[in-house]
């Protein structure tokens, strides 16, 4: 999940260290004696007198003049980004890591809502490359892939110790070109290949309809910007038809903007009650996202929410929200479980970081990066070949007509 706040003293401290660590170390005193660059280095950064970056030059010294490769050596530009990454890795966070100018522009693509590529959110779990979830109609919904499923080779290179971000970049391509997974599924004997075609990827919203005359459905597949006021629509034509069973999916659904969630969670919790808590690094700093109070169902509506194993971030918020408050019942399986927030930090005109910078609690107290939301009603997905039938839909429709 993403924060649209700008927290200023996190930017200004990352870009001081790493603009005055590389800018100033390989541009400006390169061609100094190494102790001499050493020290001037250590007294501008202002770290702890333990950390000595003589070790540092001395390993890149050794490089430049021993190392002899097939394949041609990696430039001055190419060395300080591998080095970027190296300290972006060393916190072992798999959601906090260093985009260059080509995997920048890709980020910023797919923030944007449109890119070339299969359609699939992806995480890290238990250090595997994880499907979190494929977006709807894409190359890997259609293609069957399903969350959870385990990525082992992309285009028979391994994704042992990639990143989120790396694996994106090797999935991403022109439109029309063919990109083979290798995929290990629970419950099957052995990995498998699947071959997806890349497309134009449109990532989905909102969708509605209606069942059985009597209930209203509002799929929900991202939360951005656009989502709460497409929600508020979608209950405003719901009170215009007097419907007062309400099936709200968010199975699949990756997340997106906290914003949008607190947005969404308001037209259902009471006003002032606590949506979700912000935790930061030193967890003296906490802040408080509460309910708006829109009271946009005071006409007495009976809610059923459903969630998988594909929903996380926003989406987890929003239902453990409305959860919590006893305003809705959750149906399905145990979701994905991520409850950190991002930011995305510009490092150079077309190179940014993008850095875990908090937590989030629900109002239980419980936090999403230690286990998903447990459902109150558990049914499992049963997978159906033509995907007509749909038991956690059915549940969901036999809950809300009882």
């Amino acid at each position: 999940m993403f924060s649209q706040k700008k927290t200023i003293h996190i930017v200004l401290i990352i870009v001081f260290f790493v603009g005055v660590f590389f800018s100033g170390a390989l541009l400006g005193f390169y061609q100094r004696p190494l102790i001499e660059r050493a020290n001037a280095l250590s007294s501008k950064t202002s770290l702890s007198e333990d950390v000595d970056f003589s070790d540092f030059w001395r390993a890149w010294e050794i490089l430049e003049s021993k190392h002899i490769s097939s394949v041609d050596t990696p430039t001055i530009q190419d060395r300080m980004y591998g080095a970027i990454q190296g300290l972006a890795d060393s916190y072992d966070d798999p959601y906090t890591t260093f985009f260059p100018p080509e995997e920048s522009k890709i980020f910023h693509e797919s923030v944007e809502g449109e890119f070339s590529g299969v359609g699939m959110e992806l995480g890290i779990r238990d250090e595997i490359l994880t499907v979190i979830s494929p977006l709807k109609d894409t190359p890997a919904y259609n293609g069957d892939i399903q969350p959870g499923d385990i990525i082992l080779q992309i285009d028979g290179q391994s994704t042992s110790g990639t990143t989120v971000d790396g694996a994106v970049s090797l999935i991403r391509g022109e439109r029309g070109t063919p990109v083979t997974l290798n995929i290990y599924r629970e419950g099957e004997e052995s990995s498998f290949d699947v071959t997806l075609v890349r497309d134009i990827i449109k990532i989905p919203t909102l969708e509605t309809k209606i069942i059985q005359d009597k209930i209203f459905v509002i799929s929900i597949y991202t939360f951005t910007n656009q989502t709460p006021s497409l929600l508020r629509n979608a209950l405003s034509e719901m009170k215009r038809l007097k419907l007062k069973k309400l099936i709200i999916d968010v199975r699949g659904n990756p997340g997106g903007f906290l914003d949008a969630s607190i947005d969404m969670s308001s037209h259902f919790v009471p006003s002032g009650k606590i949506v979700v808590s912000e935790i930061f690094k030193d967890k003296s700093r906490e802040v408080v996202y509460r309910s708006k109070g829109y009271h946009s169902l005071d006409f007495g509506v009976k809610i059923a929410v459903l969630v998988d194993k594909g929903s996380a971030s926003a989406s987890e918020i929003f239902a453990g929200a409305l959860q919590y408050y006893d305003v809705a019942t959750i149906i399905g399986t145990e979701t994905y479980g991520k409850g950190s927030v991002q930011e995305l930090v510009p490092l150079t005109k077309d190179t940014s970081l993008k850095i875990t910078i908090a937590k989030w609690v629900l109002p239980s107290g419980e936090s999403l990066s230690e286990k998903g939301l447990v459902p109150d009603v558990l049914v499992p997905y049963e997978k159906n070949e033509d995907k007509k039938i749909d038991n956690q839909m059915n549940k969901a429709i036999e809950f809300l007509l009882e």
